[in-house]
């Protein structure tokens, strides 16, 4: 920090004898002064040769350009903290004084003390200002730089800020979408249709955008929660797919909620990168097992029946309710995912059936359930077998009767919703053991699904390490990444504990390490090469091989390459290598 003998100061005063006066003031304590003008055009040019670190100025000078007018130039042209000294104080000059934004303002005549102390006020709050400012420019630089739509709403859905994504992407600017509702914005139909009644209109209760805004506000954050929804451009409708996160930021004693808005439309297209036989609503397969789950869902997808998808923990049972729900012909609605085993009892019920205002501690108003929410959709329930016996119950009856009471409230809600559930655990010994409902367990495996663990589709590994890479390329601004054959080797040597969402990991960690374009054994995480560890079969192994071969062990093994391989007396990752250097022969089998 400077000391006082340095800081410099410029007198703009047109009588001689009074900034003589000020000079010698200045001078004992400590300050120096840079210049002396005497109308508002010289003080500008002196500011513009010495810069000075304060202006000291009268408000009446010379010339076209008063104190004031030149204050207000110097704010414009200029970061230096300007104090008025003048003999007049009525109400009118004043008035005039503040709009020029001055540090400070002293009254002739004065003392030494009132002028000691105004200057190193206004020299302290120019720095304050400063960094203040500085403070703001940088977090708007941050907010402006976030490559995907950010939006602050207040309580009453209207928009109070919007970045530059936002404006670029949806044809707007900052400015007239302020006070305006989301859904309008975002070129929602069903809020088009509604002119000022974007979370009010029917359907809204299931609109996941409405619902992040509600759930902010009321101190629950929303991370990534998925949306589809008509947008209206022009004159033509289009089907718009996008992520959703919110949470809940406090701005002058006001409760906002701050939405980030991920457009995804296009990376749902990667879909179309891969045959309608290798993949299914978003899952990737291509083993018979996986097409036959493919047609269960097909076969379900219209009929309102439970599903219970059963599998090991990272096998995709989200996806394949999804799937169930988008094939379906409630897609349009609402597919509203709750994790069973992460609330307890009292808060799980809230979440599941809603509460009204004063049913507890922290109900300060009235929120609709997730059953309520998917009114007409489908109700996904993760971790099904971790409920206690009372949700049970609870669950049981709005299987069966279709209707629940809101925590603290006695009337009841009647909803038409599909359930799916999930679990990692063998409900059937929980049956046994007496911590499961039988009857429940019949009410929702009415349809059962059952996904393999990676380690036993390991044909589908390359399919799906190929669909994650192109899916990270697309997410990082297009850069084009491959898989090494080596690479592609290893991963079906490994066994995948941790099934599709290991790979997932797996893939995402080796395309942050590669810095080129192809992906190597050295990318990929450490756990995963010491896991595989030992020496691996050569390349050169392959070099047997023959079309001919191949063709015969196919069919032998009908149609099931990992037979096929055994066959052949070769590993996995040989026959996939050898099957690259042959593309006319990977074909669907």
């Amino acid at each position: 920090m400077q000391r006082l003998s340095q800081k410099s100061i410029l007198i703009v005063e047109d009588e001689g004898v009074v900034a003589r006066d000020v000079e010698n003031r200045l001078a004992a304590e400590g300050y120096a002064v840079s210049g002396w003008a005497v109308s508002g055009k010289e003080a500008l040019a002196e500011i513009e040769k010495c810069g000075p670190d304060l202006v000291l100025m009268d408000i009446h000078l010379k010339g076209s350009l008063d104190g004031i007018d030149t204050a207000e130039r110097i704010r414009e042209e200029f970061d230096i903290p300007v104090v008025f000294v003048t003999a007049y104080a009525d109400n009118e000059t004043l008035d005039r004084a503040k709009v020029a934004g001055p540090f400070g303002f002293i009254v002739k005549p004065f003392s030494q003390r009132d002028l000691h102390t105004t200057i190193e006020i206004a020299l302290y709050k120019h720095e304050l200002d400063r960094a203040l400012r500085d403070q703001q420019e940088f977090l708007s630089t941050i907010f402006e730089s976030v490559p995907c739509s950010v939006v602050v709403v207040d309580d009453n859905q209207g928009i109070k800020m919007v970045n530059r994504h936002l404006a670029e992407s949806y044809g707007v600017t900052a400015d007239e979408v302020i006070d305006r509702c989301v859904g309008d914005v975002l070129g929602c139909s069903a809020a088009l249709e509604h002119p000022g009644k974007c979370g009010e209109a029917e359907g809204c209760d299931g609109c996941p955008i409405h619902v992040a805004v509600v759930d902010a506000l009321d101190g629950s954050s929303v991370e990534k929660r998925r949306c589809r929804f008509a947008s209206v451009e022009g004159n033509r409708s289009r089907e718009r797919t996008i992520l959703v996160s919110s949470s809940a930021i406090s701005h002058l004693g006001q409760k906002l909620a701050i939405l980030i808005i991920e457009d995804i439309t296009e990376l749902s297209g990667l879909r179309k990168l891969l045959s309608a036989e290798k993949s299914f609503a978003g899952i990737v397969g291509a083993t018979p097992v996986m097409r036959s789950i493919f047609n269960t869902i097909r076969e379900i997808a219209d009929v309102n029946v439970p599903v219970m998808v059963l599998g090991e923990s990272g096998t995709g049972k989200e996806l394949v309710a999804a799937a169930i729900h988008d094939q379906g012909d409630r897609s349009k609605k609402s597919f509203v995912p709750v994790n069973c085993a992460a609330l307890p009892d009292g808060l799980l019920e809230s979440e599941l059936f809603g509460h009204v205002r004063g049913a507890f501690t922290g109900a300060n108003r009235d929120r609709k359930g997730r059953f309520q929410l998917a009114h007409q959709g489908t109700i996904f329930l993760d971790e099904i077998g971790d409920l206690t016996p009372a949700m049970q119950v609870k669950l049981l009856r709005v299987l069966q009767e279709g209707t629940f009471e809101r925590v603290g409230d006695e009337k009841t809600v009647t909803v038409d919703v599909r359930v799916i559930c999930a679990t990692n655990k063998d409900l059937q010994k929980e049956v046994e053991n007496g911590r499961f409902r039988e009857d429940l367990f019949y009410r929702l495996c009415v349809v059962p699904i059952t996904l393999p663990p990676l380690r036993d589709r390991m044909d589908d590994v390359p399919l799906l390490a190929e669909f994650i890479v192109e899916k990270e390329s697309a997410t990082s601004g297009g850069r084009q990444v491959s898989l090494s054959a080596e690479v592609v080797e290893m991963l079906m040597e490994h066994r995948w504990p941790g099934n599709v969402r290991e790979l997932q990991n797996a893939i995402r960690y080796a395309f942050i390490k590669c810095q080129s374009n192809v992906i190597e054994p050295e990318h990929l995480p450490p756990r995963i090469r010491d896991a595989i560890g030992g020496p691996r079969q050569p390349k050169t192994a392959r070099s047997g091989l023959t079309t001919e071969a191949y063709e015969v062990a196919l069919e032998k093994a009908e149609g099931n390459r990992s037979k096929a391989a055994e066959y052949l007396g070769v590993s996995r990752a040989t026959l996939y290598r050898f099957l690259a250097d042959h593309p006319e022969l990977n074909r669907d089998v």
